[in-house]
């Protein structure tokens, strides 16, 4: 079984403070802070993998579609005898992009790791990090 890259990431992170606490350039409180911290991370990973590798039934958005489609679609014969037509096409439209706009905001909900920019978000995390790790502290740490 292949273990998961964002373990593997978190692995390689807490040898690396592990090897720099030994060396003595991290101080035991710093160590242990960080160490909490990377736990934290994990328990973060560990969750978006879990929603990540939870699929959602495709009956469900299937489903949603539908009865968005025939409320649409009855919405003007319900409206017909009770304004002027040019109200109905009007409220029509309104009510599709509203429903429409909310199904796809459903839709992107759905897959949340689509739209979010995790890849630079990444990038920018390691290379703080890695800026982080280059730096000297301070002579009083």
């Amino acid at each position: 079984r292949q273990v998961a890259l964002p373990l593997q990431l978190l692995g390689a992170l807490r040898r690396a403070l592990h090897a720099q606490w030994r060396e003595g350039n991290l101080p035991t409180h710093v160590h242990r802070k960080l160490e909490e911290n990377v736990s934290e991370l994990n328990l973060v990973a560990s969750s978006c993998e879990r929603l990540f590798s939870s699929p959602v039934p495709p009956t469900m958005s299937r489903h949603v579609v539908r009865c968005m489609v025939l409320w649409l679609f009855g919405l003007p014969l319900v409206l017909a005898g009770t304004m002027a037509p040019s109200a109905v096409g009007f409220w029509v439209f309104v009510t599709s992009y509203v429903f429409i706009g909310i199904e796809e905001v459903g839709v992107q909900v759905e897959q949340p790791f689509e739209i979010v920019p995790m890849t630079q978000l990444c990038r920018l995390i390691m290379a703080n990090l890695e800026e982080a790790f280059l730096q000297r502290p301070p002579p009083g740490m």
